[in-house]
């Protein structure tokens, strides 16, 4: 029996772990955003690091319980989806911003789901 869950668990950990590698692209990217805007003196900065403290408290609580995390990092993406949408000057733009920062945070999200339900009975440990 214990042969069988431990390929539960490996392939658990790889979805965690490619769905942090996912996450990181919107993350490092809202990075540079606030330095940037830091360095040019600009006061939206700020507004990046509260995006950036939001994905990496969601990401945390991902990792260690995947099936709320992962929900909470799908909501927040469609979330942010709905936000760009109604701010948005054109469709080109929104749609480059959903796809650069909201689709990976809701795949990421879904393969936390996804890893939370088949690592086994423990999942949220």
């Amino acid at each position: 029996m214990a042969l069988a869950v431990e390929p539960r668990r490996d392939a658990a950990r790889r979805r965690k772990t490619i769905a942090a590698m996912i996450l990181g692209i919107p993350v490092s990217l809202v990075v540079l955003f606030a330095v940037g805007e830091g360095i040019g003196g600009e006061a939206g900065w700020w507004g990046h690091l509260i995006q950036l403290a939001l994905a990496l408290a969601f990401a945390a609580v991902a990792w260690t319980a995947p099936r709320i995390g992962g929900p909470m990092l799908v909501a927040a993406g469609l979330a942010l989806a709905t936000w760009v949408v109604s701010v948005a000057d054109n469709v080109p733009a929104a749609l480059t911003t959903i796809g650069i920062l909201v689709l990976p945070m809701v795949v990421s999200g879904v393969l936390f789901t996804l890893a939370g339900f088949s690592s086994g009975r423990h999942a949220n440990r």
